[in-house]
């Protein structure tokens, strides 16, 4: 489940007439996927109708000692809870629910990380609806140009009556323009288009603010990257941007290296590059969208970091009690970083988490199986135990 431990994470859609439906589900195996449910109102929930009114993430160590908890039949696993509103202009649209099978199974960096979730999804939710409106008003633009050439051309026997026509389009244009552009000022990634000779001939607010940085106050439609932004990053740009105006193709999702002279150091960017074609359906400009994904890294940097410098053997086992039995599936967190702090012979294609239950002797490994089993059954949150 990425970031979070949880063995059961949903989507759930909350609706302006009361109901609750779960549109997206995803489970560590079959175990823990809850069935296709039909839409439910959610205020008869005591903990979603809790999120709802305080619009705030709601943990419940232990679901069994809370008097609000609602435990279906087919929840039966199911010991904690960790849940998060997903908010748009201060209204609660949504949850994202964490499930998990046993008690105290969320810290309090993993109700971080699901408000930070929750967060994104929000974002994400927000310019899904900025990039459908101007999809839509991009479609009624062309067809009320359609509409008014074809207009024009039948009302061209009164040169008044044309001027008048082409004025009353111009206007209409110039406000669908404007709020086309009022649009594109509102999305958060960096929009930007050049043409041929790589000058920029429209720049959204986002770009705008990123190239401020490095020139203040001089105009910047017109310019070129090389004008604007540093010798490896600007080569970089028209390489790519030539590359895709020689093969009419688009660059999607590049991730591009540049230096961030307010925050002065590293940035990392997700840059696209889409050619725009001229009258003659070639490329004559490229589009490009560029997002922010620094933060990201840096959270992926940490997460290698921590990993890779640990003085132990970080593993988890995937243990649960079926059928009389401990199910044990042993995973290992880094096989490298394993590898390097206790070395042993893999086999062919055999990863170290096979390795290492092959290596324990099968006395200790069966006595650390009767003890896990134990603390399952017991709830207990942590142990010890030595294997050779």
């Amino acid at each position: 489940m990425g970031l979070i431990p949880a063995d059961s994470v949903n989507f759930m859609m909350l609706y302006d007439n009361g109901l609750a439906e779960v549109i997206e589900r995803r489970g560590r195996d079959d175990q823990f996927v809850k069935p296709r449910t039909r839409a439910f109102r959610f205020a008869f929930v005591p903990t979603l109708k809790w999120i709802y009114d305080h619009k705030e993430v709601r943990y419940i160590a232990d679901v069994r000692q809370s008097p609000d908890w609602f435990q279906p039949v087919e929840d039966h696993w199911l010991r904690s809870y960790l849940g998060a509103p997903v908010i748009i202009d201060g209204r609660v649209i949504g949850l994202i629910n964490a499930d998990g099978s046993q008690t105290h199974q969320f810290s309090e960096q993993h109700i971080q990380y699901l408000k930070a979730f929750a967060d994104q999804a929000s974002i994400a939710i927000r310019n899904a609806g900025l990039y459908e409106q101007v999809q839509r008003h991009a479609d009624e633009l062309e067809q009320r140009v359609k509409e008014r050439t074809e207009e024009l051309q039948r009302i061209n026997r009164s040169l008044e009556a044309e001027i008048s026509q082409r004025r009353e389009v111009e206007q209409v244009l110039e406000a669908e323009r404007n709020l086309l552009r009022t649009l594109i000022d509102a999305l958060p990634d960096q929009i930007a288009i050049r043409d041929a000779t790589g000058r920029y001939t429209l720049i959204n607010a986002a770009m705008e603010r990123y190239l401020r940085q490095y020139r203040p106050d001089d105009p910047l439609l017109g310019l070129t990257d090389f004008d604007v932004l540093l010798r490896p990053t600007a080569e970089g740009t028209l390489a790519d941007e030539r590359r895709v105006l020689e093969s009419g193709q688009p660059l999607l999702n590049k991730e591009v290296e540049v230096f961030d002279p307010e925050a002065g150091h590293k940035a990392y960017l997700l840059s696209s590059k889409i050619p725009l074609l001229d009258h003659n359906n070639r490329p004559a400009a490229v589009l490009s969208i560029s997002r922010d994904i620094t933060v990201l890294r840096r959270v992926e940097s940490e997460m290698a970091h921590v990993i890779s410098s640990a003085n132990c053997l970080l593993w988890y086992a995937d243990a649960s009690y079926e059928h009389d039995a401990l199910a044990w599936d042993i995973h290992i967190a880094n096989d490298d970083v394993a590898q390097q702090f206790l070395p042993l012979a893999l086999a062919d294609g055999e990863d170290y988490a096979r390795a290492w239950d092959r290596f324990v002797l099968r006395e200790d490994l069966d006595r650390l199986r009767r003890r896990t089993f134990n603390a399952l059954l017991a709830h207990v949150p942590s142990y010890s135990e030595e294997v050779r």
